[in-house]
């Protein structure tokens, strides 16, 4: 949808063509905006947002334990959001699937 302004009225239009760019670089703009944020709230509060990200990402991955702890804890989460995406392929809505796991 792109919105055009025409006197003191908006009005959506539909785009005929996407930008190819668009399914990469939303995520990536994404991720990084939430960095970014996520960074400056850290620097706020008076930690530094480079140690805490690097501790993260260490204890995630960063030895056996951590990694299998990050597959067994994405698992569910994973084949909820397939569940989801099946029911939304079909015009159905789920809206509860993680409820449903635990």
């Amino acid at each position: 949808m792109s919105v055009k302004i025409i006197g003191n009225y908006l009005r959506l239009e539909k785009k005929l063509q996407p930008s190819p760019l668009a399914p990469v670089l939303i995520p990536v703009i994404s991720v990084l905006l939430a960095l970014v944020l996520g960074g400056a709230f850290l620097t706020f509060t008076g930690h530094s947002p480079m140690a805490v990200y690097q501790e993260m990402f260490t204890g995630a991955f960063g030895t056996v334990y951590g990694l299998s702890e990050t597959v067994v804890k994405a698992i569910p989460l994973i084949l909820a959001g397939l569940g989801v995406s099946l029911a939304f392929r079909m015009q159905l809505w789920n809206i509860g699937a993680e409820g449903q796991i635990y």
